[in-house]
């Protein structure tokens, strides 16, 4: 048994010297050690946590602070104290805000907002002599600014702004008001209002210097925004560059005013200096990054940066650095996912043209999308060659195409479909095909929107439909290629089918009875026998898994889009767990294919899980199917695989072919894709 009075004083010293990590342990040592002491280790452990947790806010180390500020509010809850409750909910939305978790902090904020007048009554008299509640109100309203000005929503956060400044001048709170006046100007900016956002940001500046160097850097940020709008370059740059020396000086790390240094170089002409900004930007956005444990805090903080990489692409198109363009193109898209599939390393390497190239063969060729601005760039590479295009396109006619093909596909609208088809091709499409000579396989890589595409629709300059001279794979990038090659799968044929676990998909059975004729040592788990815990323990057994159930996609939080199993789901983070090694995945289900795509490319689905857990290849969907057709169509798919010997490309390509001879819909072939190998 530990001196328990030694150890207290241990950690007591080491709270006092600031050494919260080993403070920490040494409290929870104590709370474990001796239950009794609970009521005097406890609220101690909670300052420090609330006290530790404020610190990393202030060094801008938002993750570990989200931790820290949740265990305080933990405790603080447990001994019933309202007062630190609050201070501390209010420090947990501007820790979410610091790492892009906007929709979180401005639901903290509302909620803080919505019971004020709950919360200070339990408050009480229990507070801090000089408690203001006013004061305390007017700041919530404020960071909830902030918050709608981080989601570009300007003019609720100019509308939360003048709300705060109000209350500000009637405590008589300066700096407060200034700093209102600070977010004012912003918004103005973003409203196109720059004159008055000049004069906006100079009142506050000069109220502000000589009082706070750091606040007078950040808002000359804002200035050099002004004098770019005013085509003031040479005198932005100064302005920039004296913010930048107050950053070095105070160890603040921030990739904006590089970029903005940037783009007046690139007004100026002079491209070069603007790269080696936009470089120093992307560094620090990447080590920032890299710091990030969880991928959804990677996530919301990279989506925010996009404009860094979208404007450094751009530049070295202009300069005719094409490789370098696309090795920017991998860096910023699907990056969360590459790191996962490569066991989380955050340093990550795009994949360099000829390393592509090594990995495909004559007959292959990859396509690669990236949407900019009013761009959409298209990279080609085949074994040989490696080509580019920049093909002008309106952002909707991407976002909305999507819908609109499902909605005709559907509905059985020829006519509207085949426009839609023919205008979709000729923009992602068309542009490639005179160089694809000699190519019987097409890696298409997407972007954003175009990830809900079916490509298999897609036509050529004549009409005919690009399946019938090519099979189609679908990436979610480059470096897929080189990881599934690395990997080892279980080459047997033995099969695990999931069928009907809700019991109303008629044609389930007679789906699970074809693969099973075809492939004998199959194991079928149908309708109340496929329970969650049940499919979870046998998936890493089997070289092959074919799902044919129900799929519920949840496209604002993708990670919790499930399985229907018999009164349980099977959730993709549920997959994400898993050790595999399957050749092949098969989602029968709904919109397996579906997930919410976030600006980086981010998207969380069945495809990109599978792949994640092990699996080799995945087969999804895109729309809402047919159980009949379905069943036939698997029959058919699973008989070219493995009685005919065909790829999965191969054979899915033609199942598709052998469905367009027999007279069906696209409605009944078209939404099955390919993922993976």
């Amino acid at each position: 048994m530990p001196d328990l009075a030694n150890l207290l004083v241990k950690a007591d010293l080491c709270f006092k010297n600031k050494d919260y990590g080993n403070a920490a342990r040494l409290y929870m040592q104590l709370l474990k050690e001796s239950p009794k002491e609970v009521t005097s280790i406890k609220p101690k452990l909670a300052g420090l946590f609330w006290n530790y947790g404020n610190i990393l806010c202030h060094e801008g180390k938002g993750e570990p602070a989200i931790k820290y500020i949740k265990e305080a509010i933990k405790l603080y809850k447990e001994m019933d104290m309202p007062y630190k409750i609050f201070m501390a909910t209010r420090r947990l939305g501007h820790a979410e805000g610091m790492l892009g978790n906007h929709d979180e902090s401005i639901r903290i904020y509302n909620s803080l907002v919505k019971d004020f007048k709950k919360i200070m009554s339990k408050i009480g008299t229990d507070h801090p002599k000089g408690f203001n509640k006013t004061l305390e109100y007017a700041k919530i309203i404020y960071y909830l600014s902030i918050s709608w000005a981080k989601k570009a929503n300007w003019h609720k956060a100019r509308f939360y702004t003048a709300l705060a400044k109000r209350y500000f001048k009637k405590i008589g709170d300066l700096d407060y008001y200034n700093s209102c006046i600070y977010g004012e100007g912003i918004s103005l900016i973003e409203l196109g209002k720059c004159e008055q956002a000049m004069k906006t940001l100079t009142e506050c500046r000069a109220f502000f210097k000589g009082r706070d160097k750091k606040r007078v850097a950040f808002i000359d940020e804002y200035v050099s925004e002004c004098l770019y709008k005013f085509k003031k370059y040479d005198e932005a740059i100064s302005i920039i560059d004296g913010a930048i020396k107050v950053f070095t000086a105070n160890k603040i790390e921030r990739s904006r005013p590089y970029f903005l240094k940037g783009k007046n170089y690139e007004k100026l002409d002079e491209p070069q200096k603007a790269y080696n900004e936009y470089s120093i930007a992307i560094k620090i956005v990447e080590n920032k990054r890299s710091e990030l444990e969880d991928m959804e805090f990677r996530t919301t903080f990279f989506a925010e940066k996009m404009d860094i990489y979208n404007h450094a692409i751009l530049n070295r198109i202009k300069l005719d650095k094409i490789e370098e363009a696309y090795d920017l193109v991998q860096r910023a898209k699907s990056r969360c996912f590459n790191e996962i599939m490569e066991g989380d390393v955050v340093t990550l390497a795009s994949m360099p043209v000829n390393g592509i190239q090594v990995l495909i063969d004559s007959k292959s060729a990859v396509v690669e999308y990236y949407c900019i601005g009013k761009e959409l760039v298209i990279f080609l590479i085949t074994k040989t060659s490696f080509n580019f295009i920049m093909v002008p396109y309106k952002k909707e006619d991407i976002i909305e195409t999507p819908a609109n093909l499902n909605e005709f596909i559907k509905c059985f609208d020829k006519e509207s479909l085949t426009w839609y088809i023919v205008k979709i091709s000729d923009l992602i499409f068309g542009p490639v095909e005179a160089k694809l000579n000699g190519t019987k396989k097409i890696i298409f890589i997407p972007h954003l929107a175009l990830h809900h595409i079916p490509f298999a629709l897609l036509v050529d300059n004549n009409g005919n439909k690009i399946i019938e001279k090519y099979e189609i794979i679908n990436l979610p990038s480059p470096r897929l290629l080189k990881i599934l090659k690395a990997r080892s799968f279980n080459e047997k044929t033995n099969c695990l089918i999931v069928a009907d676990p809700t019991g109303d998909l008629i044609y389930s059975d007679k789906e699970a009875e074809y693969i099973k004729d075809i492939l004998p040592d199959s194991e079928v788990i149908f309708g109340k026998s496929a329970a969650r815990e049940v499919v979870l323990e046998l998936i890493p057994d089997y070289s092959i898994l074919h799902f044919a159930c129900h799929l519920g996609i949840d496209k604002e939080n993708p990670i919790l889009s499930h399985m229907c199993m018999s009164k349980s789901y099977i959730e993709v983070r549920d997959i994400l767990k898993e050790k595999l090694c399957a050749n092949m995945v098969v989602l029968g289900g709904c919109e397996s294919a579906l997930g919410k795509v976030v600006p980086g490319d981010e998207i969380t689905c069945f495809a990109r899980a599978f792949l994640r857990a092990g699996a080799n290849s995945v087969i999804v969907t895109l729309w809402e199917i047919d159980d009949e057709s379905t069943a036939e169509f698997m029959k058919e798919f699973y008989g070219r695989i493995y009685k005919q010997k065909e790829s999965r490309s191969e054979a899915l390509r033609n199942t598709q072919l052998d469905f367009i001879s027999k007279g069906f819909e696209p409605y009944h072939w078209a939404a099955f894709q390919l993922v993976g190998g």
